[in-house]
């Protein structure tokens, strides 16, 4: 259960007492006016900052990173990266598992980061948060490919579409590989949207993630249906249910929901309903991604153990002591974690095979590992905190004018 927070104690202020004389009281100024995104936003309750949460996040993307550098197939070393990494790189292929610790804490983050806000203040917010380095990335990975270093089967049409962030729901191939967690990143905000017209409850919170992984997983895999002809080849139901991953997603919700309203044997019912579906039911479709992309062999069980251990390092930073640390360097790790995954791929290939084949492996994978990182800082510093804050602004303002417009099309009930 979260503590209320504590106030300064202050001492009373006494009561007024009349003056034999009254004074005219002062002119003061109306109000400022406020958008109902802003208004909603600063009379939201204030949100507690498990630092310890920023520290996983990063910890998620540099397992990503490693996995892509030296287990995953690639055409970045002069060899192949199993040649390379024989012993490092059958440890790294489990990296992989990062994003399903991603899918995990967003659960958690996005929950809380929507709790008490409106909608129109929730969207501004992942909209700003999430575009500005993603266009940069988009860009930038897409001028790699096209004049630098061609080395996919992409066209100036699909980085086009690539900027909207949905281009799987047309059928576009990604610009970069990562970008698939993004599209299932934004089904599951458009749940917690709907989720948020309905109106947040615990209870309502709770049904919700009972239901909806298991309903999820069935018609991900249960439908004898062919989705060849369908809009971009989609399952929609599916994956308007953000198909297999809903567990984890829906794991995450539990987690904060015991993290600020105290734990239940219903809630926790819920949350080891949801791990369950997740350790027995996806770690084995894990296990075929990862060995597809890798020269290593790649065991169900040890994903299992993973994916239990992604769990436990949350509940540690969510659920212990620990919740209460606030080191700063955390929240630095937190900032530069979405500019590393954005950047890391297509870009630390093609550093990585400039490199000599005479430079020790490992002296070039640190070189390029604090070359990201360095990245990512400016990305975070030039891109992020300029930008971010500005087109949250301008969503804010586009989506309360659109909504005073629609209340005006509307009819106004007459009088009795």
């Amino acid at each position: 259960m979260t503590a209320p927070a504590t106030r300064p104690t202050t001492a009373p202020t006494p009561a007024p007492t009349l003056s034999a004389t009254r004074r005219p009281a002062p002119h003061r100024l109306p109000p400022a006016r406020t958008s109902p995104a802003a208004s909603a936003s600063s009379s939201a309750p204030p949100r507690e900052r498990f630092a310890l949460v920023d520290g996983l996040r990063l910890l998620a993307a540099l397992g990503v990173v490693l996995y892509h550098f030296t287990a995953r197939d690639n055409p970045a070393w002069h060899t192949d990266v199993a040649r390379i990494f024989p012993n490092l790189g059958g440890v790294t292929v489990y990296g992989a598992l990062g994003v399903e610790l991603f899918f995990l804490i967003s659960g958690f983050v996005i929950l809380m980061s929507a709790w008490g806000r409106t909608v129109p203040a929730f969207v501004a917010s992942r909209v700003g948060r999430l575009y500005p380095a993603y266009w940069l990335g988009v860009l930038s990975t897409g001028f790699l490919l096209l004049v630098v270093w061609p080395r996919k089967d992409l066209g100036v049409h699909d980085v086009a579409v690539n900027l909207t962030m949905g281009q799987a729901a047309f059928g576009v191939n990604d610009v970069d590989g990562v970008y698939w967690t993004l599209w299932t990143e934004l089904r599951f905000y458009l749940l917690v949207g709907l989720l948020m017209v309905w109106g947040f409850t615990p209870r309502r919170v709770a049904w919700l993630c009972a239901v909806w992984p298991p309903v999820a997983w069935v018609l991900a895999t249960r439908l004898p249906v062919d989705w060849s002809s369908w809009p971009g080849g989609i399952n929609w139901p599916a994956a308007l249910l953000v198909d297999q991953y809903a567990g984890l997603f829906a794991a995450g919700m539990m987690i904060f929901l015991v993290a600020r309203h105290g734990a239940t044997p219903a809630r926790l019912a819920v949350l080891a309903s949801n791990v369950t579906l997740v350790v027995w039911q996806l770690a084995p479709r894990l296990q075929v991604r990862f060995a597809s992309t890798t020269e290593h062999p790649v065991s169900t069980t040890v994903i299992r153990v993973g994916l239990l251990a992604a769990l436990g390092l949350l509940l540690a930073a969510t659920w212990t002591p620990l919740r209460r640390v606030r080191w700063s360097g955390l929240v630095l790790a937190g900032a530069l974690t979405y500019p590393v995954y954005l950047l890391h791929e297509w870009w630390g290939w093609w550093l990585i095979h400039l490199v000599p084949s005479g430079v020790p492996a490992y002296l070039t994978l640190g070189s390029v590992l604090l070359v990201v990182l360095g990245v990512a800082a400016l990305v975070h510093h030039g891109v992020e905190r300029r930008v971010g804050p500005a087109l949250r602004r301008w969503v804010a303002g586009a989506l309360d004018r659109a909504g005073g417009a629609l209340a005006r099309l509307a009819p106004r009930p007459r009088e009795a």
